[in-house]
């Protein structure tokens, strides 16, 4: 990758990484109000869960996009980690935090269904 889009993705990166934050930061203080009535409780228990499954993809999220600047650091982004092939630019604008090509992603999310099937 070039150092002009390497800055820029790298730019993204820390957008994105600062957002996250942000937004982990605003869930945090989300306290669900318990209540004696049966029904309002369920339904406080799945907005509870749902707020955890949030905060769960959030920091998932978080975790990618900073090995994604470590890679950079190290010079070794935009490159496939399962077959060594340059990642698709294309990719690489729609998903700065992409650590396979499309093709072995895809691989992937295959493998990910047959074991779930």
């Amino acid at each position: 990758m070039r150092t002009k889009e390497l800055t820029k993705t790298e730019t993204t990166l820390r957008q994105q990484l600062n957002s996250l934050g942000a937004a982990l930061e605003s869930r945090r203080c989300v306290l669900v109000e318990r209540s004696p009535d049966s029904s309002d409780e369920a339904q406080a228990e799945v907005i509870e869960s749902c707020g955890i499954d949030t905060r769960n993809v959030t920091w998932q999220l978080r975790r990618q996009v900073l090995a994604a600047l470590q890679r950079i650091k190290s010079g070794d982004y935009g490159v496939c980690e399962w077959c060594g092939e340059p990642i698709a630019a294309k990719r690489i604008e729609a998903v700065p935090w992409a650590t396979r090509c499309v093709a072995c992603q895809a691989q992937a999310e295959a493998e990910e269904w047959d074991q779930a099937a």
